[in-house]
């Protein structure tokens, strides 16, 4: 008897550059809240990617935006990543992971597709 071949599923994601302009669908999307209580939680950043705080900052500097986003409690050491402005944050809408890359890399990795109910 011959095997079944099988194809997998795809794998639905959705994705946004994070940037201020969309910081409002960014936090619908990865529903930002406080990181205590294990949800992203935005923050602002200095040009090394460092936090900051606004009230510090020289006159005339601007910050980035960031996001701090709690990796899965599941794994051997929870950790946080942080997103930087003009990277790419991406939710898979099976298991609600959040992946971050930067635009370039997610390009390469991913592809649009017009879903039927747009």
């Amino acid at each position: 008897m011959k095997p079944k071949r099988y194809i997998n599923r795809p794998i639905v994601y959705a994705a946004l550059e994070l940037n201020l302009n969309n910081w409002k669908a960014i936090s619908e999307l990865v529903d930002v809240g406080d990181l205590k209580d294990g949800r992203p939680e935005g923050c602002y950043l200095d040009i090394n990617g460092k936090d900051v705080d606004l009230h510090a900052l020289p006159e005339g500097v601007m910050p980035m935006i960031g996001l701090r986003i709690p990796t899965p409690m599941l794994q051997a050491k929870p950790s946080v990543k942080v997103a930087t402005e003009g990277q790419i944050i991406v939710k898979n809408l099976s298991t609600d992971e959040i992946l971050v890359f930067d635009k370039q890399d997610f390009d390469c990795e991913y592809q649009s597709f017009q879903d039927e109910g747009e």
